[in-house]
């Protein structure tokens, strides 16, 4: 089949997506199922005459190079694989289990959820409430804008499910409290990550500007801190093995814990009275700061 236009007459036009298809317009047809050995490429989906038009990606199916306009929506079932989609305002792309996103953008207003089981390469979010989680698993999701909160148990007993999660942006700021563990997690011009009430954060960075906060009752481990990266330990929160180098700054706060760890040249460490900085090694060229 080949290129498949739209017309804007409001009714109802109903898409027969076939092996191959590319450049597909779906403006009106309310459903778009993309199920097994099909391929739907290049496919736009929404328009301001008629809402709530759906894509279904099932077993085998694809849905390459889709964007999601107002109302549009992308459902990805156990098997099938949306991948370089782009999600506008007011558009929404959901993951259930089985199902897996690839190489997706979420621009401001839209919205990308992850169910139970779903799963995630490779996101950039610009949008304040574009990504929510329930118990999916995620490898590089940029949170360029937006507050991310979890608040669970992410990694099962053994393996840190959600790894690759950055908050890079002013406006960008992941919590990571309760259950909630986290690896290979970045911090990233301006951007904040809060580990805090339980959380557990393992293997990060800090770099231009980025923010790690560990806060009270939160541990976090094996972290970098360089290139204007900025790490606070406050009340109760603990360090374990950090690197702090080239322009990185670690604080530690009344109350707070960091052990473990080398301060290299062009690193800075505060440690403000009551802190405390356990088995951490100095190296020529850093800067050691006791107040």
């Amino acid at each position: 089949m080949g290129k498949i236009p739209h017309t804007m007459d409001p009714v109802i036009i109903p898409l027969n997506v076939s092996s191959g298809t590319s450049g597909a317009f779906c403006f009106n047809s309310n459903h778009v199922p993309v199920s097994s050995g099909t391929m739907i490429s290049g496919a736009i989906l929404g328009s301001a005459i008629v809402n709530y038009r759906t894509m279904e990606v099932y077993s085998g199916g694809i849905a390459k190079k889709t964007q999601l306009f107002r109302g549009g929506t992308c459902e990805v079932f156990n098997g099938g694989t949306a991948s370089d989609t782009e999600v506008y305002s007011g558009a929404s792309c959901v993951v259930f289990d089985g199902g897996t996103a690839t190489d997706i953008t979420v621009s401001s207003g839209g919205q990308l959820h992850l169910s139970s089981g779903g799963s995630c390469n490779n996101a950039y979010i610009y949008s304040a409430t574009g990504f929510s989680v329930s118990s999916a698993s995620f490898n590089s999701v940029t949170i360029k804008a937006g507050i991310l909160s979890f608040d669970e148990d992410m990694t099962g007993e053994t393996t840190a499910r959600y790894v690759g999660l950055s908050a890079a942006g002013p406006m960008a700021s992941i919590f990571c409290t309760g259950s909630c563990k986290l690896e290979s997690a970045v911090a990233a011009s301006q951007g904040k990550l809060f580990v805090e009430y339980g959380g557990i954060l393992k293997n990060a960075v800090a770099i231009q500007s980025g923010l790690v906060y560990v806060g009270p009752s939160g541990t976090a481990s094996s972290l970098t801190i360089r290139e204007q990266g900025v790490a606070e330990v406050a009340s109760s929160g603990t360090l374990r093995s950090m690197s702090v180098s080239n322009g990185g700054t670690l604080t530690i706060l009344s109350g707070g814990t960091a052990m473990n760890g080398v301060v290299s040249s062009g690193g800075i460490m505060i440690v403000s009275r009551g802190g405390l900085a356990l088995g951490v090694t100095s190296e020529t060229g850093a800067i050691i700061i006791n107040r």
